[in-house]
This record gives structure tokens, C-alpha cells and sequence, in this order.
């Protein structure tokens, strides 16, 4: 996948309050070196960022992400494999696959969590890589005496539902056979002689239970309470009275009579101790369900999704075309809600059904713990001591700061040190670098004869010292890091000290000095953005500003400069809308620092941005677009100038310093770059699930031969992570 564009979406959960909100993304290649890094803010808990793939030849790569703790190292981390080889097994049938049963994980969950002899007993059983993708195995359920008590095949999704009816003194093993010849055993614990069972099934319009009840003896009693719980508080009551030796009790409930969303099924003795514990999931006839419509806008074609009724608050959307005989769980119609838990598509009464049979693995509210604290944004931080001559601290005084983030763009702060000269302030977003203008708040001759020193910041985690990383490796260490040039300078010591060190080799070459507007484009312009044969018109005002148009608009700037683009501006709305005049007066794409401000329909940000402000101009024609969505008029890309100083009266003759900032991203998709059995159309994060919604986007040539692909993944308005998946026909 050499150029091809990994865009992520990074969501904080179970923040502790005083968890650093800035995530640190890094891309590692499978031998352990760092190939990329990215510093990028998280609001309200999300973040979202991109890395453009290197010309490497390797079989993965490896996706980090962590927040930085108080000692310099991570707080919350997560590692994620992403495989470029096509022969890396993700999910599928294992017969189907050269694929030792060694490396396959095998889980079961009893239904309530109880085990019976002589009753019959739901088991579910999943089925996964290492690496925790889910595959379709065959298998069966024998006793000591090798005798088939129940056989099995799990799903896509790596799950099967099986029922057995075990005898006293059985014991039971799960048993797999690999196409390899090799066979995984899994014992299954020594059944109870006495206990209940639960049986648990969603219907369409009811929730149907049966409760089984083994008592041999005097030890287990007959009275039982079944309550049903939604946040802990009782929705249900039920009385369950069972006869001595074998009985059962079940109860049919209409699910409108129960609150939708989350359940728990829990039953107890007299002594409130807990038998049973079970969690389903109730669709509920009156909760809403909102709907996408995606539309192509090449063919002139939508098609309606109905989304499940968990789908809700913020998440990351995008659309991929893949191959048919590239299709597997990973691009099938799936779901997935909670940690590890992937389900069917929840559009039906059936698949409902199914969805419960899967939450027999969870005993609690799936990530029900998740918290987001009430806390502020720590985001990027300015910590130093500020210093008076003799390099005395400045302690308990008020001081005015001015933080500067180009031109226009101030933030002015009045905080005040503390008895040891320190100040903090916290929550600053920008990016790239700002000037930090400072002064005491007074009125003294000295004022302005002040040195603010910035703490040093803990150094950054250190990848050798990652136990977790090296876990995913494909060789069994970490390769320290090594820089493709080195520059050495010399000292100019020439001691006798220094003459006894080791002989270096430095083979030395001249490199070119880069213009300005050289460096300007290797900083910030995105390979996406960058394609020289397709570009019309390009405006440098790096090299040559235009200081007798500053004041004027970047639209007023445009009309009649780009002899394909018709500009129309209305100074009534302060909008402008920008077409193609040679091609169907076809909208055209405007981009400012590669973040997309206008679809076409028009825009007020070329109204309000004057000249002054800007670094380049590029005008692309038709036959390219940096993403295929939205209209075809051409693509108009504007830079901003990033971090200027631009010096006014109100800063004039203050102290300064620099400071760093997180990394600009774009976070854009490229389908021109991407492979055609798998790529991305659209993408897009921080998508909020409020309504119904409208995507526009362009179906390639050639997409008719593919499988469209919706995938949706976030976190719901109950704090719970979901995946969905949906596949749609293209006609």
C-alpha cells in the first residue's frame, strides 16, 4: 500500500480526570522502527489524524497511540496491526486457509453463567485469531468416552450458539480440527449436580425465558426472585417457585412493556444471592431509528440506509469500494457493540435475536464502566518561570501574555506567578508554532525586563522500553531508530582527549539550500494535494506578496486572475460562489489549509480572508481532485502563512519566545493513490449521529463490479464503542 493514506479516529474512554487530552500517534513498521509521528489535540475526548504511507516494503505496520502521564511515559495506550500483505489472514473459513490451530483462540460462555448436569445448558462459543479477528471453524463437543454430545460451526462473526444436555460425572471437551491435521482441545469445567439454567430469546414483538431448576437435595432452594434491571434500577419483577428434583419456569414479556436499550436479567434466592445473571439487548417498537442516504453524485443514484437505534453520538464514517472475491467478515454486513463483540446487522427481528444469543459472553453492560469526567481540555500547556535580572524569579506578580498564531489570530492570557516564579497556562490549541509574547501587568520602568523560561517537557516515550509493541513485532526485538542522514559537525576540540575516541568516517555532501516557498510546500502541503501535471494556476505570495492588494478579499483576488473560474460574489450574504465556466458552470471544491470550506454551494471564508494572509494559491482542473466527493468543477487549494510573527503596536518591544504546537493534519483521502480491490471513496471524522443524514460522494468506473462498503465506527450517546457495517448493491 506504498502513498496510500491511513486515516484514524482516536476516542478517550475511561479518562482519568487528570489524563493528558493531547494523543500522540506514531507508525511503526513491523520490526519495531518508528516511521512516523504525529502530537494531535483530543476534543471532548476525540481526536483524528492521518499518516500517508512510505515506499516501504513491509508486511504490516503497526498503528500507536498514547497520552502522555506525568513521568513521560504513557497513561493510555493502544496498539493497532494494520496488514499491507494480502496474505496476512484477517477473518475467513479456516478450512479455506494454511492455518495451524495453534494459533487459534477458542472462548465459552455458559448462558447465566451456570453449568447443570442433567438440564439442558446454552453454551456460546467464539472463535478467533491471535489477533483477535474473528474466523468460521468447525468443531464438536465430546465426553471422556469420545462420544459427540454436539457439533458446531461458528459464523463470520466467530460465533455459535450450542445446546447440550451433559450426565452426571460427564465430562466435557471442545474439539477443533485444523486443515492441517492438527486438533485443539478445550476442556470444559465439571458440570454442578444441582443448580439452574437460563435460557434467554428475543422475538419480534416479546422477550421469551425459560428457567431450569436441578434440586436433589436440601442445599439449593426452590423460591426465586427475577429482576430485570436497566441502570441498576428494576424494570421487571417476577417470582419464580420451583418443585423439588427437576422443574422449569418461563414467562413471555412484550418488549414494549420494557424500556429499549440495555437489560439485565438477574435471578436471586431469599438470601439475595445471585444464580443467574444474564445481559440482552430490548430493540424496544418505540425507539427511533435515523437514516443515511448516500448519494452518487456521478451516476445520480441514492440509496437509504436505516441505521440501528444504538447508533448515536459521534463516530467516523467512510465508504469503500472492494472487490467481491476480496470480501470477507471485516467487509460483510456486521456489528459490533462493546469490547470484542461483534454481532449481525441489527435491522431485524432475526438478527435481534441473534445479537442476544451473542451477549450471552457479556456478564456486565458491555464497556458499561465507561466514563467521560467533566473536566477542562488540558490540551497544549505554556509552564515556565519567569525570571528578573541577576536571574531572580519573579514571584507573585500579575503578567500579561499574548500568544500569537499568525496574523490576526491572538490569544491574550493575564495569569499570575506563583512564590517560586512559576506560571501554567493551560487548554492552548494551535498548531505548527506560536509566538509567545509576555510583559509583568504593571506599570514599572521594568516591565519588559523579564526572561520567561519554558520547563522542560518529560521526553517523549522511548519505543525500546515498550514490552507491549514487542508483542507484535515479526522479529523478537525493537530496532533502535536510525537516521537515513546524519549531519556531524566539528567541534573544533583538538585536545588530546578527543584524539584518543574511535576513527569516524563521514562521507559529506553538498545539499542545495531551499527557497522559502521550497520549504514552505515540504511542510505543509499533503502529497493528496500535490500534483503538478493537473495544476492550472498557482499564485506564490511567498516569493512575491502583494502588498498593494492586501486589504482585498481572497475572491475579489481570484475573479479574473483564473481564466477557467467564474466568481460570484454577494455582498448582500458576504458569500461568494466559485464555477467552472468552461465546464457546465460545475461547482468547484474549495479547500483552505486542506480542510474543505466550500461544496460548491458557496463560502464566506474567501470573503473574510484578505491577501495579506496568504502563502499560495493553486487552481487544479477537472481531471483531478485530491477526494473523489463533491463537485467536479475543478479544485481550488489556499494556504494560510502558519506562525508569522507579525508584530503590532501591542506587542512591539515585549520579550518572546516560541512555542511548539501540534501537527496540522488534514485527515483527507486520495482514491486515486489507493489499490482497486480495496478504497476508500469517503471519509470523514467527528460525524455526529443526530438525524438523518446526507453523504455525497462519487462511485468510481468500474465500481458496479465491487462491493460498496458503509462502515460507521464510535462511540454511542450511552458511552458504549460500535461498529457498523453495511454493504449496499451498486445498480
Amino acid at each position: 500500500m506504498p502513498a496510500e493514506t491511513i486515516c484514524f479516529q482516536v476516542f478517550l474512554i475511561n479518562t482519568p480526570v487528570d489524563i493528558s487530552t493531547s494523543i500522540f500517534v506514531e507508525l511503526y513498521d513491523c520490526n519495531g522502527n518508528k516511521v512516523l509521528s504525529k502530537k494531535l489535540p483530543m476534543e471532548n475526548n476525540i481526536g483524528a489524524g492521518s499518516f500517508v504511507l512510505p515506499n516501504l516494503k513491509k508486511d504490516y505496520y503497526l498503528l500507536y497511540c498514547y497520552t502522555l502521564g506525568d513521568n513521560g511515559k504513557p497513561g493510555l495506550d493502544f496498539i493497532k496491526k494494520i496488514a499491507v500483505d494480502e496474505n496476512v489472514i484477517t477473518a475467513g473459513t479456516l478450512e479455506s486457509k494454511n492455518f495451524s490451530s495453534t494459533y487459534l483462540s477458542v472462548d465459552y460462555y455458559f448462558e447465566g453463567g451456570s453449568f447443570v448436569n442433567e438440564l439442558s445448558n446454552n453454551i456460546l462459543i467464539k472463535a478467533s485469531t491471535k489477533g483477535n479477528k474473528p474466523v468460521s471453524v468447525f468443531g464438536k463437543i465430546i465426553n471422556q468416552k469420545n462420544e459427540v454430545l454436539g457439533i458446531f460451526n461458528t459464523n463470520e462473526q466467530g460465533f455459535v450458539n450450542v445446546n447440550i444436555f451433559p450426565y452426571k460425572n460427564e465430562k466435557c471437551s471442545l474439539e477443533i480440527k485444523d486443515n492441517l491435521g492438527d486438533v485443539k482441545t478445550i476442556a470444559l469445567p465439571d458440570a454442578s449436580s444441582e443448580g439452574l439454567t437460563f435460557k434467554l430469546t428475543a422475538q419480534e414483538k416479546s422477550i421469551l425465558y425459560v428457567a431450569q431448576l436441578n434440586s436433589n437435595t436440601n442445599n439449593i432452594p426452590l423460591n426465586y426472585t427475577l429482576d430485570i434491571l436497566k441502570d441498576n434500577e428494576p424494570v421487571f419483577q417476577s417470582i419464580l417457585k420451583f418443585d423439588a428434583g427437576k422443574s422449569q419456569q418461563h414467562e413471555e414479556i412484550n418488549n414494549t412493556s420494557l424500556p429499549g436499550g440495555y437489560l439485565t436479567v438477574r435471578i436471586k434466592d431469599d438470601n439475595k444471592k445471585v444464580y443467574i445473571e444474564r445481559v440482552f439487548y430490548n430493540s424496544g417498537n418505540n425507539e427511533k431509528t435515523n437514516t443515511l442516504n448516500i448519494i452518487d453524485s456521478v451516476n445520480n443514484k441514492n440509496y437509504n440506509i436505516t441505521l440501528p437505534n444504538y447508533i448515536s453520538g459521534t463516530g467516523c464514517i467512510s465508504i469503500n469500494a472492494i472487490e467481491k472475491n476480496k470480501t470477507n467478515f471485516i467487509q460483510t454486513n456486521a456489528a459490533s457493540i462493546g469490547k470484542n463483540l461483534h454481532t449481525p446487522e441489527l435491522s431485524s427481528a432475526i438478527n435481534f435475536s441473534k445479537f442476544n444469543d451473542y451477549l450471552i459472553s457479556v456478564k456486565n453492560i458491555p464497556e458499561g464502566n465507561i466514563t467521560f469526567p467533566i473536566a477542562e481540555n488540558k490540551l497544549i500547556s505554556l509552564i515556565g518561570t519567569l525570571y528578573a535580572e541577576g536571574n531572580n524569579p519573579v514571584k507573585n506578580k500579575k503578567i500579561n501574555v499574548v500568544i500569537n498564531i499568525g496574523k490576526n489570530k491572538k490569544q491574550l492570557y493575564e495569569t499570575i506567578s506563583d512564590q517560586n516564579g512559576h506560571i501554567v497556562i493551560n487548554n492552548l490549541l494551535f498548531f505548527d508554532t506560536a509566538t509567545v509574547y509576555y510583559q509583568l501587568a504593571d506599570k514599572s520602568e521594568g516591565k519588559n525586563d523579564v526572561r520567561l523560561v519554558l520547563d522542560k517537557l518529560p521526553n517523549l516515550y522511548i519505543s525500546q522500553d515498550n514490552e507491549k509493541l514487542k508483542e507484535y513485532l515479526c522479529t523478537n526485538q525493537i530496532i533502535v531508530n536510525k537516521p537515513a542522514t546524519a549531519i556531524l559537525k566539528n567541534s573544533g576540540d583538538s585536545t588530546k582527549k578527543s584524539r584518543t575516541l574511535n576513527e569516524v568516517i563521514v562521507n559529506t555532501k553538498i545539499v542545495p539550500q531551499k527557497t522559502d516557498k521550497e520549504l514552505f510546500v515540504e511542510k505543509y502541503v499533503s502529497p493528496n494535494f500535490d500534483f503538478g501535471p493537473m495544476m492550472r494556476e498557482e499564485f506564490d505570495f511567498i516569493s512575491k506578496p502583494r502588498e498593494d492588494l492586501s486589504f482585498e478579499s481572497v475572491a475579489e483576488f481570484i475573479r479574473g486572475r483564473i481564466p477557467e473560474v467564474q466568481v460570484d460574489i454577494s455582498y448582500f450574504s458576504d458569500t461568494a460562489k466559485i464555477t467552472n465556466r468552461h465546464y457546465q458552470n460545475a461547482g468547484v471544491q474549495v479547500y483552505i489549509n486542506e480542510a474543505e470550506v466550500d461544496d460548491g454551494t458557496g463560502s464566506t471564508d474567501i470573503m473574510d480572508m484578505k491577501v495579506d494572509e496568504l502563502a499560495l494559491i493553486r487552481f487544479y482542473g477537472i481531471g483531478w481532485r485530491p477526494r473523489s466527493g463533491g463537485p467536479s468543477g475543478g479544485t481550488l487549494v489556499i494556504y494560510t502563512k502558519r506562525a508569522d510573527d507579525h508584530p503590532d503596536k501591542a506587542v512591539k518591544g515585549l520579550p518572546k519566545l516560541k512555542l511548539a504546537g501540534y501537527d496540522a493534519d488534514a485527515s483527507q483521502i486520495d482514491a486515486t493513490t489507493q489499490p482497486a480491490n480495496y478504497s476508500t471513496l469517503f471519509w470523514k471524522p467527528n460525524y455526529t449521529f443526530d438525524g438523518n443524514k446526507i453523504i455525497y460522494t462519487n462511485f468510481l468506473p468500474g465500481t458496479k463490479d465491487k462491493t460498496i462498503e458503509v462502515k460507521i465506527e464510535g462511540i454511542n450517546n450511552d458511552k458504549i464503542p460500535f461498529t457498523f457495517i453495511k454493504n449496499i448493491v451498486v445498480e
